[in-house]
């Protein structure tokens, strides 16, 4: 693997303990179980003391609690509570990075105050104009990255462009793939196919020399794994991205209603068990846990509300390798200057 000694670096990442569904539980199973797989992790608990002391042990070592009074909540308008909310476990948290106390920080709560307190806290690289969010999704090629997934529902096309760069830059650095192929979602393969936008982007991007773009790709090569990198508006990248997450555990569901309906389906499910789990495994979103928001002056990860411990500690693992590749000093290096 390659820059095995930056992978082994010592790492300190923040958690919005108050963020999600079912916070602050499993926020904090989630933290145990990443440093329980990664023994160079730290990380710092953010929220009400009190409630997450409840899920530690008496002594819980590289895990430390840091208070926050306040949580932003999932109704809350993000800008004006992050505005509002200065003492907030998501605030707090982002200011860990911005204090140089953590290298990145992790939110499964309202994710357009993630959104706007990583823009605020942190900062924006320059030449970036909007920030993406980058999301990781299986595929029968293995992986692939779909940006943006959500943080941007109207987008210009050199916005694409920059969401590509920044795509491709993620992929070669924490998967090692050495020119990243790009595919433009859109509704037909023929570069006059799409809206205004998908056309003036299409032409951008076969314009540019540092990119592998392969040209536009539609919604049935997602889950076939066309490309490496595909980019698109954040309204179109969240609506395809939980489909394919639905359609995964309606197909999943059903496999094991009909397995378990009789006793010859029964029967073979024990023959087939360990691929049946490896499966389910792959189609799991839980087994990816977070999205990085790529395009800030820092390390911020977007889980879902929604998330299980082993989405937590996912995300909190994958948030650990981003640091150690110096995911966001390379696009900065790349494209800021």
């Amino acid at each position: 693997m390659k820059d095995n000694k930056n992978l082994s670096k010592k790492i300190t990442i923040a958690v919005d303990a108050m963020g999600g569904d079912f916070a602050p539980q499993q926020n904090v199973l989630g933290a145990k179980k990443a440093i329980e797989k990664d023994k160079n992790l730290n990380v710092l608990l953010v929220g009400d003391p009190q409630r997450i002391k409840e899920h530690l042990n008496s002594r819980q070592e590289r895990l430390e609690v840091i208070e926050a009074e306040e949580s932003i909540f999932m109704t809350d308008s993000p800008l004006q509570a992050v505005k509002k909310k200065p003492n907030s476990s998501l605030v707090v948290a982002a200011n860990m990075v911005h204090q140089h106390r953590a290298k990145g920080f992790i939110s499964a709560g309202n994710t357009g105050a993630m959104a706007a307190v990583a823009f605020l806290k942190l900062g924006r690289i320059k030449g970036i104009n909007r920030p993406g969010i980058a999301t990781l999704y299986p595929t029968a090629r293995g992986r692939s990255l779909i940006i943006d997934a959500g943080a941007n529902v109207d987008c210009r096309p050199m916005n694409l462009v920059q969401f590509a760069q920044m795509g491709s830059i993620y992929m070669k650095n924490l998967y090692n793939i050495d020119r990243p192929s790009i595919g433009l979602l859109n509704i037909g393969e023929e570069e006059s196919k799409g809206n205004k936008l998908s056309i003036k982007a299409y032409h951008l991007l076969s314009a540019h020399q540092d990119l592998n773009f392969v040209g536009n790709i539609e919604g049935h090569d997602l889950p076939a794994g066309t490309c490496d990198v595909i980019v698109c508006d954040g309204f179109t990248g969240n609506v395809a991205l939980k489909l394919m997450e639905g359609t995964a555990k309606l197909v999943l569901d059903e496999l094991k209603t009909v397995i378990s309906s009789n006793v010859a389906g029964r029967l073979l499910s024990l023959s087939i068990k360990a691929n049946l789990t490896k499966v389910s495994r792959k189609l799991n979103p839980d087994s990816y846990g977070g999205s990085l928001l790529l395009g800030v002056k820092g390390l911020a990860v977007v889980a879902h509300g929604n998330s299980s411990s082993e989405a937590i500690g996912n995300a909190i693992i994958g948030a650990a390798k981003a640091a150690r590749q110096e995911v966001t000093r390379k696009i900065a290096e790349q494209i800021g200057n």
